[in-house]
């Protein structure tokens, strides 16, 4: 195999990487969070203000049972906004761009930050003692204008699935502290908790730097994907598939030792107990003001790690994505509209399973396969 072919290769790993907004040092962890929605539009700046605040604020919002309030006081500017000409917030579907003024990061920040005062809201009125009681309760529910229009609106922008997804609540919610050094467990900081406990901040640091651990296998397993397709394999592709593969596990058991420090900092009692409910959305919820739902009550999942984008990633990649189970293909709903596109792409792409079937004979490829 000649040179120019691995570094022909290599662009093309980097140039899907960069269509799909995947990082090489943080993966599927947005590289850069904004601490705030952008600011500069005029009349609407406001609204992003006070969203902010809330958001900041809202472990003692919660304490307090001042959600509802606290959204009803900022109306004057919610409706400045929604009144805003709708073109400037708009995804065309057929080119694949956003236009308007607002950036990705920016609806990114903005629908983290409502989808988290939404589900404080439902925990502020529903008041389940637990998820047993939540999972239970089929009657419907009414989300208010002040939150399901906007939160609809960014749905459609962002591809996000209108409520809080693992997608938003751990890719687009952290911050070092302190910019200079690595980002690591022992320097990253939540910026927006329902509870401001440790239990919950540790619990989603676990799952952040499991993601950046995993990082430098994307690009391995999408080379590997590309060696794997390659025309007239010969013995050297064989060898950097190999290589890719290695790489790849490399990275996963790193993150497999990052996951067995759980415990240290999150009691599975106070999850399930104080935590996990925040994180749940009730069933049958009427977006209420959302002319195209028509006001039927609609499902969807709250935050799980389920929807975790590199274990779809990792799965369809190595040819065993589960397409017969529902659940796990229904997740992908919860994704970055960019990271569900990858994941589709590879499932139409990935011939590496094949590739080692056919040479399963070679013990050290089938050996970091299985690995």
């Amino acid at each position: 195999m000649k040179k120019a072919d691995v570094e022909h290769i290599q662009e093309q790993v980097k140039e899907i990487m960069a269509r799909h907004r995947v990082s090489y040092e943080t993966g599927f962890l947005a590289p850069n969070p904004p601490p705030l929605i952008p600011r500069g539009f005029g009349s609407i700046d406001g609204y992003f203000e006070e969203l902010d605040k809330i958001a900041y604020n809202l472990p003692e919002h919660i304490k307090n049972g001042t959600v509802y309030k606290s959204m009803k006081e900022i109306i004057y500017y919610r409706d400045r906004f929604e009144n805003f000409p709708p073109q400037y917030l708009y995804y065309d579907y057929h080119e694949k761009q956003l236009f308007g003024f607002l950036p990705w990061e920016g609806k990114n920040r903005f629908m983290l930050v409502i989808q988290m005062i939404i589900h404080a809201y439902f925990n502020e009125t529903l008041k389940y003692k637990n998820a047993d009681e939540l999972k239970r309760d089929t009657t419907w529910k009414y989300l208010p204008p002040i939150f399901s229009v906007n939160s609809w609106r960014f749905s459609q922008f962002t591809g996000f699935a209108p409520t809080l997804s693992y997608g938003l609540y751990s890719l687009w919610n952290w911050e070092k502290k302190d910019r200079d050094k690595p980002l690591a467990l022992d320097n990253i900081n939540l910026l927006h908790s329902f509870t401001d406990t440790i239990d919950e901040k540790w619990f989603v640091w676990i799952h952040q730097i499991i993601e950046k651990e995993f990082a430098p296998a994307i690009p391995a397993l999408l080379e590997a994907m590309l060696f794997a397709s390659l025309p007239n394999p010969d013995g050297d592709i064989t060898r950097r598939l190999t290589q890719c593969l290695e790489t790849a596990n490399g990275a996963f058991k790193n993150t497999l030792v990052i996951l067995k420090r759980m415990r240290e900092h999150c009691d599975f009692k106070t999850y399930f107990s104080t935590i996990r409910l925040f994180y749940m959305f009730p069933q049958n919820v009427v977006f209420v003001g959302v002319p195209e739902l028509q006001h039927q009550a609609q499902n969807f999942y709250g935050e799980t790690g389920g929807q975790t984008p590199f274990k779809h990633f990792l799965r369809a990649s190595l040819g065993f994505y589960p397409l017969k189970d529902s659940y796990f293909p229904s997740m992908r709903q919860y994704m970055s509209r960019y990271f569900r596109e990858l994941i589709e792409l590879t499932l139409q792409s990935a011939h590496i399973r094949d590739y080692v079937i056919l040479r399963k004979s070679n013990r050290k490829l089938l050996n970091a396969y299985n690995a």
